[in-house]
């Protein structure tokens, strides 16, 4: 089980800054994305794009397909990825909106298809459990196991926590009577299929609740695969809550607007809880780089060396007869006091995802949603 730290991937400038925690007022916005694949260029970059186009604080992300463990930071979110099997097959973890990391508590990987991460909220904590699920057609020993592995992952999680476990199921949940305390009476299937049966037993078993069939939306709204043909669309990516935190999820639905290049769509949900966020304070710290760009300018020049001039002068003065540690930081001051005259270097992160990309995407877009055929609204 490989396990990381929550501040290993906080922005390169933290030092410079006093986090504070506040209490995060709104609802946490998070979601569940079986992107298919970010073993291609350009996929990342539009996964994160879209993610933060629909103002998204934390997205599980399944069949990220790559071979390390790790996290990266992209734009405005952060990435705790879990690494693949042999055969490049499944992935999975988590997009975290970096104005989160700071309640970001760590980020565990249990296998290629079963990440958690876990965050720190004003009274409790939130885990969020990350589920890629065999498809239907594998056989039962596989299927007990994986259930198995993930009914001992949510053991372990303490008492008093939030549950959040959602993912790609490849589960259809019906409408039956007898579950509707567990699931809800708002599934687009009227009847379960294998995985969803074993989805409702674990939820029995483990008294949690399947929030996503428990809201009345359209059908179009509950779909979150679509077959090649664009013909048929099931439910079997799904968001499930431990019964005592049951009303604490406001909302889920699927985002259809967003564009992933993926067979799946976004789900998207809400959560009422008080997270922690920072609030970052100016002061005092590391150093950024000068921009020397400035000392072609010879007025910039002159004054540059009269401000160091002039202190040099003084410091001889009054520093005569001290300690070598002590005249060194005095050094060092005047010369930070100088690097003022010049000016600290404002940088960008280049990257090649640029205009033409997003055009692009955008035509794809448009033409998916001209030709997508969807029976049911």
């Amino acid at each position: 089980m490989f396990e990381i730290e929550s501040n290993i991937n906080l922005p390169r400038n933290c030092g410079s800054k006093d986090f504070r925690l506040e209490n995060w007022k709104s609802a946490l916005r998070f979601g569940t994305w079986n992107v298919r694949t970010l073993f291609k260029p350009g996929a990342v970059g539009t996964v994160v794009k879209e993610i933060e186009r629909y103002k998204l604080g934390v997205v599980a992300l399944q069949e990220l397909r790559w071979q390390d463990t790790g996290s990266m930071q992209i734009s405005n979110t952060t990435l705790f990825f879990g690494a693949c099997d042999r055969r490049r097959q499944a992935g999975s973890g988590f997009a975290v909106n970096n104005k989160l990391l700071i309640a970001v508590k760590s980020f565990k990987v249990i296998n290629p298809r079963l990440t958690i991460l876990t965050l720190d909220t004003k009274w409790f904590g939130v885990v969020f459990v990350n589920v890629h699920a065999p498809t239907e057609d594998k056989d039962d020993n596989e299927k007990d196991d994986f259930y198995s592995l993930l009914d001992n992952t949510l053991c372990e999680i303490p008492r008093g926590c939030v549950q959040i476990i959602l993912g790609d199921f490849n589960a259809k949940i019906g409408r039956e009577e007898c579950f509707k305390p567990i699931i809800g009476g708002h599934s687009l299937h009227q009847l379960s299929n294998d995985n969803g049966c074993r989805l409702i037993d674990l939820a029995t078993g483990r008294n949690l609740r399947v929030k996503s069939t428990m809201f009345p939306h359209k059908n179009i709204h509950k779909g979150t695969w679509r077959s090649p043909d664009g013909r048929h669309v099931n439910q079997i990516d799904h968001v499930l809550v431990n019964e005592g935190f049951n009303n604490s999820i406001m909302d889920v639905k699927t985002v259809r607007g967003a564009d992933g290049d993926s067979d799946h769509f976004l789900v998207a949900g809400r959560l009422r809880v008080k997270l922690k966020r920072r609030q970052e304070i100016r002061r005092g710290g590391a150093t950024g780089r000068c921009d020397i760009a400035n000392l072609n300018y010879p007025m910039v020049v002159e004054n540059f060396q009269k401000g160091i001039e002039e202190k040099l002068r003084r410091m001889i003065a009054s520093e005569s007869g001290r300690e070598v540690e002590q005249r060194w930081k005095t050094v060092k001051q005047l010369i930070q006091e100088a690097e003022k005259t010049i000016g600290k270097q404002k940088t960008k992160k280049k990257t090649w995802f640029n205009d033409i990309c997003e055009e692009a995407i955008a035509k794809r877009s448009t033409r998916k949603s001209r030709e997508s055929v969807y029976g049911q609204r």
